[in-house]
């Protein structure tokens, strides 16, 4: 306790007020256990300091608003932060994990017996006078996770992590290899704490081309698009849909756009969880739907869903690339009378300032029957098109 206390004080004399406990384990074990105070939460969380637990067994990162709601849920005096790493070789172990990968296999690509020679199995947990602390007010906390082999990891790619929550419930999330206090481990953030299954299998959007080099075999020079599809792969906005092709026809989602407009702003740091009920933490797109959210670049539906892998049509995207236009502060009065197309009476009342706004700015152009095609769903060699443009012509 004493030390936990020295060491807030020195925070608060810090810029950066991160508290920093890596507990001395000695051995092989693998648990790993911390108590802290009540008392002590609450002046962490009251200084605005995170907490960082590090361990070769899992690291958890916890942000002041986390502290927070953890002290207000605590029914005694202290809490226990405690990670554990699951033996496969325990039959029931095995069998638990085999069984969330089977309800998991929908998200999966690969057979649940191969899968499961390669897991990596930990429980995460938090928990005050007996009672487990699982969920903390909508707040997102990292958590760093032992792999079973890192010579089947790479460092910067994306891995599948499914999750088994304390009620049973099994989702599948994406988590990022990192190497973390000189441990190859995977990332992921989330809003609750359960067990979780390391596998594997990269995410399928993931790019497998070498980067800066772009070798798609469904991409050729003699494509209209091919300049701009090489243009927004060499910025880092655009990736591969599976192995080395780009699918130059294939539509573009919600999801994929606001992706691309947060890799633009070098995908700064989200702390707060998503006000949307279909945006999960721990999706590829989930840190960039909270920030173009909060920036006012997109809104979500009446139901409150954003519905991210709802394709994204022509005037949808001209509105999403106007307010983006404005987040940068960049002078939109500009338009464009667009009338003279053939198809103009088809562009939505609310989405008309933002087409004339387009069009002027050159992003969003007509096609050889001189239509805009409002209601057309954008495609990818179309959305690389126009976000070439957007770089190049207005930011």
């Amino acid at each position: 306790v004493k030390e936990i206390t020295k060491a807030i004080e020195n925070a608060k004399n810090d810029s950066v007020k991160n508290i920093i406990i890596e507990p001395n384990i000695k051995g092989s074990a693998s648990n790993v256990s911390l108590s802290l105070p009540i008392d002590s939460l609450n002046d962490m969380a009251k200084e605005q300091m995170n907490l960082y637990m590090n361990s070769r067994q899992g690291s958890l990162n916890l942000s002041a608003a986390v502290l927070q709601s953890i002290a207000k849920q605590a029914g005694g005096i202290d809490i226990r932060l405690n990670v554990e790493n699951k033996e496969l070789k325990q039959d029931d172990v095995k069998a638990s994990a085999a069984n969330a990968l089977a309800q998991a296999a929908a998200n999966l690509r690969g057979a649940v017996e191969s899968l499961l020679n390669n897991v990596s199995v930990t429980e995460v947990t938090i928990t005050s006078n007996g009672k487990a602390i699982t969920s903390f007010d909508g707040h997102e906390l990292t958590v760093y996770l032992p792999v079973s082999n890192r010579d089947l990891f790479t460092e910067g790619q994306n891995y599948k992590v499914v999750v088994v929550s304390a009620d049973g419930t099994v989702e599948t999330i994406i988590g990022k290899c990192v190497k973390y206090n000189g441990q190859v481990m995977v990332q992921v953030k989330v809003n609750h704490l359960s067990t979780f299954i390391v596998t594997n299998e990269t995410e399928k959007e993931v790019v497998v081309n070498k980067p800066g080099v772009m070798n798609f075999g469904d991409v050729n020079e003699s494509q209209w698009f091919y300049e701009a599809v090489k243009f927004v792969y060499e910025a880092g906005l655009m990736n591969g849909d599976g192995e080395n092709t780009f699918n130059p026809n294939g539509n573009l989602n919600r999801a994929m756009l606001v992706t691309i407009l947060y890799r633009l702003e070098q995908s700064p740091e989200v702390t707060t969880a998503s006000k949307f009920t279909d945006v999960k933490a721990g999706q590829w797109y989930s840190e960039a739907v909270i920030w173009a959210s909060e920036n006012g670049i997109v809104n979500g539906y009446e139901d409150n869903t954003f519905k991210p892998m709802n394709n994204v049509s022509r005037e949808e995207m001209a509105a999403m690339l106007m307010r983006y236009a404005k987040f940068k502060q960049i002078d939109v009065s500009a338009t464009k009378d667009i009338s003279g197309y053939q198809d103009a009476a088809q562009v939505a009342e609310w989405a008309k300032q933002n087409m004339a706004w387009s069009n002027s700015a050159g992003l969003i152009q007509g096609d050889e029957h001189n239509n805009l095609n409002p209601q057309g769903k954008a495609t990818r060699a179309e959305a690389a098109m126009i976000l070439m443009r957007l770089v190049k012509n207005v930011l």
